[in-house]
């Protein structure tokens, strides 16, 4: 309940060179660890839940996770860490894994409605960031090559889409029957307000997120209402919303009379993303390519098409975040990320069948999930987004497992159910020292695996601003070393004419990893500017750089 809101909003400006995922993923880690360390001392809930499934599966990716970090073809701190400005590397999909295990074990009514609240607030504080934004009054000077509209998560997109989970989540709570005009009122004019921010931002992909989570909230509003939940409502409803959501689908194909409005060149570029994802998965097919290393393997997996029509764009994401955990991870890791989100609209349809009444919060977490799901179709995984559909698919799984219990437990009664049940209860109570030091230990593990990540692209940062030669490379070299960083080190020193130095890091980035294309081209421009460049490593360079881009001809 607090890990949410705070990753999603956290960033360190004037401290960190990434100011938005470097500082969510050193706040995800260590708290997913602690509270794995508390689940563990707290094992026998599992034997309470019946999430045997669920467990499996979250097992299974994890155990995937493992396979992928030891075993995959990319820089080992690449894979455990992320590269710098993604991030999503063992250590974050570990973390989500967590989260969406305890989310499950924890549900309840109370849990959903304090998570839509949580929703509610940091889509309240980021609507008002994003205000502040549009208007010119942002306290922070970003360096923004977008619009002004980038939210707490650096990108229109990934702000809009976040807007559009916050938007859903406000329609439902204005839904309420029970609501009083008032508070019904001023929701109008803040979903109103943020819809305009949506639309501001200049991306699709909110006014597409908002659009069917508020579509799916209205279904459910209709079948929970008694006086609504009739066929002759319910049919032409569900006709209306296909026919919407096919043309809005064919209109992205560049099909149909929307297409002029919502077709863009960027839906084409997603495509020859997917295809190399694709091309990946084939030639990994059990561990993929490693976590973060799409961008190692796109130039030279992408089709004669992209490299045409798109021949300098390069991509270190697939686009998709199911192709994408097949193009790192492989096929049982596509496989396992397809399961988990099937058995999560498996539980959600169980529940509304089961339930047949309209709840405001899990209708609002539904619809934000499925929204963050379609997004994330056409999108990346990025930290501040991914957290909320981790948690919320262990909610979605942790509630209809407790409403089959609920009614399991009407019909009857398990006296060795009860006992542990009463020792669930109990546990914390009469353990409280050891979920202490357990939750404490988690903590100080994550901060002890993440803080020199962040404290190396804090370093970074600083060098920077001083504008020292001697301080980038001692921040670029600092452990973990990230080739992304260190490639920055090497522009900056190259423009101020530090040539050797240059060169000395560019053979750490190599050694660390061969195929990093951008390597390999600084190597040849920076040759190029010597009076007398070596010939031998233009050869080299010019060779390789063909070897990882072959549908283009290195001059």
């Amino acid at each position: 309940l607090f890990s949410g809101p705070a990753i999603c909003l956290l960033i360190t400006p004037f401290i960190s060179a990434d100011p938005f995922n470097q500082s969510k993923m050193t706040l995800l880690v260590p708290c997913a660890l602690s509270i794995f360390a508390i689940m563990v001392t707290n094992f026998k809930i599992y034997l309470i839940r019946n999430n045997s499934i669920f467990l499996i599966l979250i097992s299974l990716f994890i155990l995937q996770l493992f396979f992928v970090l030891f075993f995959a073809p990319a820089p080992f701190n690449q894979k455990f860490y992320g590269t710098n400005g993604r991030n999503t590397g063992f250590l974050t999909y570990l973390s989500f894994s967590i989260f969406a295990l305890s989310a499950s074990i924890i549900s309840s009514t109370r849990v959903l409605r304090k998570m839509a609240l949580g929703i509610l607030g940091a889509g309240l504080i980021s609507a008002f960031y994003s205000t502040l934004q549009t208007l010119g009054l942002d306290p922070i000077p970003w360096a923004n090559p977008y619009n002004n509209i980038i939210g707490f998560l650096g990108n229109p997109n990934f702000a809009s889409s976040f807007l559009g989970i916050f938007g859903i989540v406000g329609f439902s709570f204005i839904l309420q029957p029970q609501l009083n005009n008032r508070v019904r009122a001023v929701s109008v004019f803040c979903f109103i307000g943020n819809l305009l921010l949506i639309i501001r931002s200049n991306s699709l992909q909110g006014i597409l997120v908002l659009g069917l989570g508020c579509t799916i909230i209205a279904f459910l509003f209709l079948l929970g209402t008694p006086k609504l939940a009739r066929t002759a409502i319910l049919l032409p409803f569900l006709g209306l919303a296909s026919i919407a959501g096919s043309t809005v689908g064919l209109a992205m194909l560049n099909i149909g009379p929307l297409s002029d409005l919502i077709y863009k060149l960027s839906v084409r570029q997603r495509g020859y993303y997917w295809h190399a994802a694709i091309e990946m998965l084939k030639s990994h097919p059990f561990v993929g390519v490693g976590f973060d290393s799409y961008g190692d393997w796109y130039l030279s997996l992408r089709s004669a098409n992209a490299a045409f029509h798109t021949a300098s764009t390069n991509s270190n994401e697939a686009h998709n975040i199911f192709l994408n955990f097949g193009a790192v991870g492989g096929f049982p890791l596509l496989t396992i990320s397809l399961l988990l989100s099937i058995f999560t609209l498996w539980s959600v349809f169980k529940y509304v069948i089961r339930a047949r009444q309209y709840n405001w919060a899990y209708a609002g977490l539904v619809g934000a999930w499925l929204g963050y799901i379609a997004q994330g179709i056409i999108s990346i995984n990025q930290i501040g987004l991914a957290i909320w559909g981790w948690i919320l698919m262990g909610v979605l799984v942790g509630i209809e497992i407790q409403s089959r219990e609920a009614s399991h437990k009407a019909v009857q009664k398990s006296e060795a159910k009860n006992s542990l049940i009463k020792e669930r209860v109990s546990v914390v109570g009469r353990r409280w020292k050891l979920v202490a030091f357990a939750g404490l230990g988690g903590l100080l593990t994550g901060l002890i695996l993440v803080v020199p990540n962040f404290r190396a692209d804090s370093s970074f940062n600083s060098a920077i601003e001083a504008r020292s030669a001697e301080k980038i490379i001692d921040a670029v070299l600092l452990s973990p070393h990230d080739n992304k960083r260190i490639i920055q080190g090497v522009q900056v020193l190259a423009t101020n004419g530090l040539v050797d130095q240059s060169k000395r890091l560019l053979e750490i980035v190599l050694k660390n990893n061969p195929r990093d294309y951008n390597g390999w081209e600084l190597v040849l421009k920076i040759e190029n500017t010597l009076m007398k460049p070596n010939p031998k490593i233009v050869a080299l360079a010019k060779k390789k750089m063909q070897k990882l881009n072959p549908e283009i001809t290195i001059k």
